[in-house]
Formats: structure tokens, sequence, C-alpha cells
């Protein structure tokens, strides 16, 4: 950046006072619609308690009809045919702080170069400071609409008022986020607009829209020189059409309408406040049609979008319950959208009651000890990190409040059981859902490391699970499984070799034929992940003991996987995982190491499972089937992929924590990462 960007950059950002939290706010000046959008940016501390309101969008356009809408009387967009397609013809502006304008953590990434160049054919320059500054169109029509013909408005907007080339300042700003939400006199939602595409003159409509409606006066109203009138109920058209906004199915709006004091929804030039939306008759109607299912997949899919705004309304009514943590809203928010996968967490965690975020700043420097279990707002951290991270906090802050519980129940955590150490019950799906919201960028983050992201950063957790029973008998390697006919015939006949009753022969029927056709589709990427571990750290043992048993795993790991890859033709049948056969008529895929005896530990309300093995040296006899019988060490082999039986007691949703099939596990985050990577939960 030249010496002439330097000095511009800081007029358009003036510095934010050290030492404290601070913001910038953007005062928007009076004017009629077609007039440029001039504005000024001032910073203040929280402790000036600045009067503003936070602007709460979505950076693309909410809906594609109107994507290409003018924002000036010179901007009118001319449309020709052109071998049955149409053209586009636009300003386009260059600046400086084009990529300034996009706030990192909205942009979506543009696939090509002609995606950049149609984002940069509607974006549209306003003045900050004296200085242009080029916001993109979905943003530049919200303020068009906002803006008053007598008063400023001041207003709080991501992209304009955060550096976003500033990463300190950046991480800062999105850890302050829920302190800005909440402070704002009112949270804007800005929904979109309507469709002008019969209009010949779109921006003239839009101009006349905005005269005749309710936005422009929203200003005067904040400045306590008129009384604010808002816009009638809309009909159903109007509001099947804000059910259908992207709006709603953006991760970041779920923060900033659920932290809202006061909430209005801006719909073009329509206002309403959010409290009267629920009085609405046409969103009675909507809560009795979206959750029901419809066979015409179009139709389903959209109720499912629709879906969104309900569940959105929902959790902002409930936002002060206890069960805000941030574990349920990961889960409860997994297919909102957002551009980088790390906002899958940072979006959520000023909404989540058990967080308080951080950055590194100087406010931050006198952070009291149980800071030390909250999240830190990085994004030069690597996925692997922050999902670390993660676990670690959910893991440690239920601990920590169980073991405020039994102190006020007069309980001694160490003699109170299963029930009394839910963080490691429920560690293992903790651990998948908040993968799983990182999509597989975590397991390509970790494929991709050489060892130094995960240097010194792989500490033991304490993992409750189940044992659910023992390997039987193994059948042949996927690949011959699905691709021979002959195996797949003489399979179900070595069942008889170890079951003569005829349900449990039947059962096992029933359960093989819908596992047959489940596992073909199986990719291969996940067929990989029903693999051999080597962890020698991984001890599981007796829930009944409170210390961890010594082993020799590292010794057995070496006899085990170097007979495995001891190489060959051998070597090459044993790559793929094997069907297998186990007590309680429990099928599943193993991984190439696996062999009869080895036990089957599964863990609560997830599909996670691992086979361990008995040391050899105290190897119990063959009818022992559980870490309490034996009092014996086992060590990992590897992963496996037991298949569901409905309604019977190896369904990983009707397992109830009981001490008396329960197993200590210690395993390293790393280990915990390759075990839930994309479980079913």
């Amino acid at each position: 950046m030249n010496i002439q960007s330097l000095v511009e950059k800081s007029v358009i950002y003036p510095p934010l006072p050290a030492g404290v939290d601070a913001l910038r706010i953007l005062n928007l000046q009076p004017g009629n619609f077609d007039d440029p959008l001039t504005c000024t940016s001032v910073s203040y501390t929280f402790g000036d308690k600045p009067k503003y309101v936070a602007l709460s969008y979505t950076w693309e356009s909410p809906y594609a009809d109107i994507a290409s809408l003018p924002t000036s009387p010179e901007g009118e967009i001319s449309q020709t045919s052109s071998m049955g397609g149409q053209q586009l013809h636009a300003k386009t502006m260059s600046s400086n702080y084009s990529l300034n304008a996009v706030p990192t953590h909205r942009n979506p990434k543009l696939s090509s170069v002609k995606n950049s160049q149609i984002a940069l054919s509607r974006s549209t320059a306003i003045t900050v400071n004296g200085q242009p500054f080029p916001v993109h169109h979905n943003l530049y029509l919200a303020l068009l609409h906002l803006r008053s013909p007598d008063h400023t408005l001041s207003i709080w907007i991501d992209a304009i008022c955060i550096s976003q080339s500033d990463t300190l300042e950046r991480n800062s700003q999105v850890a302050l986020m829920p302190f800005i939400y909440t402070r704002a006199r009112t949270v804007v939602a800005w929904l979109g607009t309507k469709a002008y595409t019969t209009q010949l003159e779109p921006f003239r409509a839009l101009s006349l829209d905005w005269m005749t409606g309710q936005t422009n006066r929203y200003p005067d109203f904040l400045a306590d020189s008129a009384r604010m009138i808002y816009s009638q109920e809309p009909d159903l058209h109007t509001f099947a059409r804000i059910m259908e906004s992207t709006y709603w199915g953006r991760l970041w709006i779920v923060q900033e309408v659920c932290l809202a004091y006061k909430l209005v929804f801006v719909y073009g030039s329509k206002i309403w406040p959010g409290e009267d939306i629920e009085q609405w008759e046409c969103m009675a109607q909507a809560r009795l049609q979206v959750p029901q299912q419809s066979s015409d997949n179009a139709q389903h899919s959209k109720r499912i979008e629709q879906a969104k705004m309900l569940r959105l309304l929902d959790v902002r009514k409930r936002k002060h319950a206890s069960d805000m943590k941030l574990e349920n809203l990961i889960e409860l928010f997994a297919t909102h959208a957002c551009t980088r996968v790390k906002d899958k967490i940072y979006a959520l965690l000023g909404l989540a009651k058990d967080v308080a975020p951080f950055a590194d700043s100087a406010t931050d420097s006198k952070r009291s000890p149980v800071d030390l279990h909250n999240i830190k707002v990085d994004y030069s951290q690597s996925i692997y990190d922050i999902w670390a991270d993660v676990v670690r906090f959910i893991y440690n802050s239920t601990r920590d409040q169980e073991k405020r519980l039994n102190s006020r129940r007069g309980k001694d955590l160490a003699t109170s059981g299963l029930p009394h150490a839910p963080e490691r019950v429920t560690i293992m799906r903790t651990a998948g859902v908040v993968q799983e919201a990182l999509r597989q960028e975590l397991e390509k983050d970790v494929t991709d490391d050489s060892g130094s992201k995960l240097a010194g950063k792989n500490p033991i957790v304490k993992v409750i699970g189940y044992v659910a029973g023992r390997i039987l008998q193994l059948g042949p390697d996927y690949n011959t499984l699905i691709s021979t006919f002959q195996a797949q015939r003489e399979w179900p006949i070595c069942w008889t070799h170890v079951y003569d009753e005829p349900e449990d022969l039947e059962t096992l029927s029933k359960t093989n034929e819908q596992y047959t056709r489940d596992i073909m589709d199986y990719s291969e990427s996940y067929l990989a992940r029903i693999q051999d571990v080597c962890a020698p750290n991984v001890v599981a043992w007796n829930s009944d003991q409170q210390e961890r048993p010594c082993s020799q795993n590292a010794v057995e790991y070496g006899k085990i996987f170097g007979r495995t890859n001891a190489g060959g033709d051998q070597c090459s049948a044993l790559c793929a995982p094997r069907i297998s056969l186990g007590t309680d008529c429990l099928i599943m895929l193993v991984p190439p190491a696996a062999r009869a005896g080895d036990i089957i530990v599964r863990f609560w309300n997830c599909s996670a499972a691992a086979i361990m093995r008995y040391t050899p040296s105290r190897a119990p006899s063959r009818e022992t089937n559980s870490p309490q019988e034996a009092n014996t060490p086992l060590m990992l082999v590897g992963r496996a992929d037991v298949a569901d039986v409905p309604g019977t007691k190896s369904s990983f949703r009707n397992w109830v924590p009981k001490p008396a099939a329960a197993a200590n596990v210690d395993m390293d985050l790393r280990t915990l990462q390759i075990l839930t990577a994309c479980i079913r939960t």
C-alpha cells in the first residue's frame, strides 16, 4: 500500500482508543433517495455511551431478482436481448479499499475471474470522511432505504466500521460484536426488497416507494423529532417472499438478531418491530404449514429454508435460557451458511451463555483465571487449533460446572459414579458435533500438517464409553463383499457357527440387509476413516477403578502394526476394512488389524466406535466380556463402523449410561479427532 493509500486509510478509519473497548460509528448524512451516500466515521469508547443502531444484513443479495437493481438514476440498467440471453450494463468502481469494503467474515469466495467482475460491477461507492469507499450492492440498497431526508442516522456496519485488512483489529472487533449488538439502541435487520422485474424504470419505482414508505422516517424517530408509524402487516405473497430471503440462512445474523434488545425488520420501504411479527396471521399459518412434509422435492427444500426463519425467531425468544450453550448452538445452526469455516464457531460465541470470547488486546491483559476456560478469537489459528480449543472448553466448563454442583450437594466427585461425570460421557459426541460443523476442512488441515501444528497440542482427555460387545468372527473385506456374489452368499452362512437361535439369525439377517445397502453408499474418504490407529497413549479400563492401570501398549503396537504392514499380497488384501460379526447380534466394519476376541467400545448418543484389545500379558478368558470382569487394561486397535439396529440396545441413540457397562478411556485429542470424524449424532 502506497503513502497516499495509507493516508486515505487513516482518514476512513480514525484510530480506535487504545486500552479500552471501542468502536467506530458511521454517521449517514441526510439526503434524498437519488443523492449520493455521504458519511462520516467517528471512534468512540463504550464508556462514552454512544447512541447508534446496528445493521444486520447479508453481503450478497438476499434475492437473485434484485441483484442488478440500479442504485442511482444514472445507473438504470439497460437490458438487451442477445442470442436469447440478457446483458447487464453497470458502472464499475475502483479503489484501494475495494476488498476492505467486504467484511472478511461475510465475503463469499468468488470461484472465477468472471464472478469477480460481476461482483465488482455491482459495487457502488459511498463517501466516508471525504474519501470514496466501495460497498457492495445489497449494503448500498439498505443505506438508501434507511436514509432520512432530514436527520443523520448513526449506524454501526461491520463492512465499514472495521478495518478488515487489520487482522488484530478484526479479531478484537469480532470478539466485541456481541457487545456491539447488545449495546445498540436497535438492531435493523435488512431483508431485501420486493422484485422490480416488471418496471421499465426500476430506480424511479424504488424512489417512489421510499418516499411513500416508512423507512425514511426511522432516523427522525430516533432523533425524537417524529412519531414512528410502522408498516401494516404484509399480505401472504409478501410474507412468503420474506421467508425465502437468504438472510435467514446466514450464520452471522443468528447472534445479531438474538442479541438485539430491540429489533426491527426492514423490507424495502417497509419496517416492522420484531415483537409484532409473532402476532401476524400469516406467521400463525406458517407455523402450521412449514413443519409439514412434502413429497415434492422443490417444495420440501423451500420449507427447509423457510424453517430457518422460524427457528431463528424461536431462539431469540429463548435467548435467556440456560441451554443456550455453544455446543447446542453449533449443532442447531449447523446448516446455516458462512464463507469461512472458522466462523462456524466464531459467529456463535456471542450468543452462547457459557462463553466469553476474547482476542489479544490491551483490554485482555488483566483477564481473570476463569477466562482461561474461554475461547480466543484468532483468525490466524489453524482449524485444528480452533476445534481443539472448543472441545477443551466444553470439556472443562462441563467438568467445572459439575464440580460446583457436587460441592453444593455435598458429594465427592471421585466417588459419585458415572452419572456425575457428564463431560466424560458426552465428550465423544461433542467432538463429533464440532467437527461436523467444521466439515472436512479440519481433516484436510490435519492431513496437510507437517507436525508443527500438533506439537505440544495433544493433551489427554478422560472419556467414558461402554462395552458394546466382542468380535466373534471376521468376514470378507469390504471390496470383496460388495463386488462378489459368492462372498455375499457365504457371509450369512458363517453366522450359524456362533448363533443358533432363530430369533438371533432373523435379527442378523434384517440388520445385514439394511447395512449392506448402507455401506454401498460409503465414500472412499469415509471408508478410509475405518482405519487402524496407532495410539500408545490410549488406554481403557474398568470404570470402578479410579487409577489408570499400567500398560505396555507401545511394545504391543510394534507387534500389531509391524505384522499388519509387513508387505506383500496379504497387506494389500487387509487395507480395506472387513465386515465382522459380534456378540449381541452386532454387525460392523472393522479396521484391518482387528481380530476375533477384540472388544467393541461405543459412546453415548453418537455412532463413534473403537476396537480395543486386552494387553496379551493380562488377557482374560474368551468368556470374559467386560473390563469389570477382567479388571484388565485395553489398548486401541482402530476405528469401527457399527450397524445400528433400531429398537435394540445396539442402537447408539438408545443407550443410557450405566456404571455396570462403562469403561474409562484416556484419549489424546488427535485420536479423539480421528474417532469422531463424520460420526452420526
